[in-house]
């Protein structure tokens, strides 16, 4: 289950940031599939920290994980040309998400998870 989807990008980096990183050769072949694959393997990444603290899949997604992932994913199509705002976000995400792994910051569901759904 992806945390976020290609609208999300859209609305947090613009579609014209999107679409350049669906198409880095600039041939006009982009393609929305790319952000996709990089929204699946964040949300992969994601469940590795979610999971240490929460059953997954999550019956509802909390903005943090959205905001997360979409950092994630973008820091992945950036591949290896990442500017410095791109990295930082991605380094205070991936921060976030160790301190959620820990136990130090919780998610909050819309409604709440009963204990047995946290346990499970």
């Amino acid at each position: 289950m992806a945390y976020a989807a290609r609208t999300d990008l859209v609305r947090r980096f613009g579609e014209q940031e999107v679409a350049s990183l669906e198409d880095p050769d600039n041939t006009g072949s982009g393609d929305a599939r790319v952000s996709s694959e990089a929204l699946d393997d964040a949300s992969g990444e994601l469940d590795s920290y979610v999971a240490v603290r929460y059953a997954i899949p999550l019956p509802s997604v909390p903005e943090p994980l959205v905001r997360a992932c979409c950092d994630v994913a973008r820091f992945r199509l950036y591949k290896d040309r990442p500017t410095e705002e791109v990295k930082y976000r991605y380094e205070r995400s991936i921060k976030w998400l160790e301190q959620l792994a820990a136990g130090k910051v919780l998610l909050t569901f819309a409604p709440a998870l009963t204990p047995q759904q946290v346990e499970d």
